[in-house]
């Protein structure tokens, strides 16, 4: 709740200053490393052993003014997961998703500067694609259970990401990096308390096209 409270003041801060500003369109393309935390009722399972994840998303925004961008970024992300909820093993997971997340972007640095630093705040939704488990050295394919059997897993994941961006622009094109947190509201094992959150490291390159209202 704090966070759409948060979310809806700094929302109202910067409307004033639609149209102050040519409305720019925004495309570009984003990449990185996802490690990711993994929490199992009052257990707390570090990432796995072979690494952080990786992404690589698409960049869709539109800037509404100087301060303020609303964006979608769909997304191929490779989640490693270290612990298997249902039989209670160490056996590493490896869940490749499509993940549509929709962010706003706040921008309190002066418009007339080259660099930027902003806040992105947002909701994302997730589909699992393929779940494989590591086996002797090798990840093979795990069967998506039917809905009824005890041990079926949820590939539809929902969350809360936010974060903190930095850029440089010059003329029509910007570069950036940024840290964002993602926090997931749906348990990837039914029946069992085990979601997971972590940091989505990336960086990416974009083209802004503007156009006169």
């Amino acid at each position: 709740m704090r966070y759409l409270i948060a979310l809806a003041l700094l929302t109202t801060t910067f409307a004033s200053s639609f149209g102050q500003s040519p409305c720019q369109t925004i495309i570009g393309i984003t990449g990185g490393i996802n490690p990711t935390t993994e929490h199992y009722q009052n257990l707390e399972v570090e990432r796995a052993a072979t690494g952080p994840g990786t992404h690589f998303g698409v960049l869709l925004a539109q800037r509404l003014s100087p301060h303020l961008t609303l964006g979608m970024e769909p997304t191929f992300m490779r989640r490693q997961l270290r612990y298997d909820p249902h039989f209670e093993t160490t056996a590493s997971l490896r869940l490749t998703t499509f993940r549509f997340p929709v962010l706003v972007e706040l921008r309190p640095t002066p418009s007339a500067l080259p660099f930027y630093a902003a806040l992105q705040l947002g909701g994302a939704a997730g589909l699992g694609l393929r779940l494989e488990r590591l086996e002797d050295g090798t990840y093979t394919s795990v069967p998506t259970p039917s809905r009824e059997a005890p041990e079926s897993y949820n590939l539809l994941d929902v969350g809360l990401q936010y974060g903190l961006k930095v850029g440089y622009g010059t003329g029509d094109v910007e570069v950036f990096a940024r840290a964002l947190r993602y926090d997931g509201f749906v348990d990837i094992a039914r029946g069992i308390r085990s979601r997971t959150s972590g940091l989505q490291l990336s960086m990416g390159v974009a083209y802004r096209y503007a156009r006169r209202r």
